[in-house]
């Protein structure tokens, strides 16, 4: 898969220009941010609002989108246009990749979250059962229109839960830009935000567009991440983490990890701990470990007995190994 075409603009509203060549546009949308659609509903033929939770991310969702694009006729010329944050993205990309075989697909990510990752990296996915992201596509958006200005009514939950991805971009790659990142968040500095975002962005972008074995980097926390929403998703917990608040508490854990197996020298874990509870996000599981375990343990069986880990040698470097 080739690099995604990503577009940092301050002006919502230069996203009109892009939809300028398709002849029919219909925009997905989370009800959360209608409030934004104004700005880039021009050149849209239809609109859908859609109510996003982690557990709407089904197939059963998917195909209510690819119903509504039949009966508003929508051909295989058509644009979706996903407008909100992570699960939306998914959502609305799933759809357009399997509407008619495939039609074209682009993003306008609303949450920090989907503006480092989810828009960026062209992997869409939905939820079977308890399994996270167990079925999806690899069929990159035609464009993602990062925005700064898409972020400012963005609950403060929300935010930080994104900033668990920002900051684990930067673990993969660049630990001045990690420290940066803490700084800027302490002395509110949002310029310097909004450059560390779209510095990570385009580093995701980048590596979406590499071979299996490299991009596979972009996992960090997922082992941990994915089994704790697994767990939540299998147990109806009442008050779930959200995905980068999930990942939050990975990233600790696949530092603890690192420790134990002699790729990370001793405290990297508790400093990366400190660092996130310092921004106020979660560092310990909602769950027992041993519940956590049972979820990688079954995984690894339908892997063959070997999985996939991405473990931390220190912060700007890391290391992809099986267990």
């Amino acid at each position: 898969m080739g690099k995604i075409k990503t577009i940092f603009k301050d002006d919502l509203g230069a996203v009109n220009r892009c939809l300028r060549s398709y002849s029919s546009v219909y925009m997905v949308y989370d009800s959360n941010v209608a409030a934004l659609t104004g700005e880039i509903s021009k050149h849209v033929r239809a609109s859908l609002p859609i109510t996003v939770s982690e557990r709407m991310k089904t197939v059963e969702e998917a195909v209510k989108i690819d119903r509504w694009l039949l009966e508003q006729n929508a051909d295989r010329k058509a644009l979706v246009l996903a407008v909100g944050g992570g699960v939306t993205i998914d959502l609305a990309g799933f759809a357009a990749s399997i509407y008619k075989k495939g039609i074209a697909w682009a993003c306008v990510p609303t949450s920090l979250l989907a503006q480092v990752n989810a828009a960026v990296t062209g992997r869409t996915g939905v939820n079977l059962g308890a399994e996270k992201d167990i079925l999806g596509s690899l069929q990159k958006p035609d464009f993602a229109f990062i925005c700064p200005k898409a972020l400012e009514t963005l609950p403060s939950r929300d935010y930080k839960a994104g900033v668990a991805e920002l900051l684990k971009t930067f673990i993969i790659s660049d630990d001045a830009a990690y420290e940066m990142t803490l700084n800027a968040l302490h002395s509110n500095y949002q310029d310097t935000l909004a450059e560390l975002v779209t510095t990570a962005a385009e580093f995701n972008a980048k590596m979406a567009g590499h071979g299996s074995e490299e991009k596979s980097v972009l996992n960090l926390g997922g082992i941990f991440c994915d089994a704790i929403e697994s767990f939540q998703l299998s147990n109806a917990v009442a008050e779930p983490l959200s995905h980068g608040e999930a990942l939050a508490v990975g990233l600790v854990m696949t530092a603890r990890l690192s420790e134990s197996r002699g790729y990370a020298r001793e405290g990297l874990g508790d400093k990366i701990a400190r660092d996130l509870e310092a921004i106020g996000l979660p560092t310990v599981p909602p769950c027992a470990e041993e519940d956590i375990q049972d979820i990688i343990i079954r995984r690894k069986k339908a892997e063959g007995g070997r999985l996939n880990v991405v473990l931390i040698e220190k912060i700007g470097k890391v290391k992809l190994t099986r267990i």
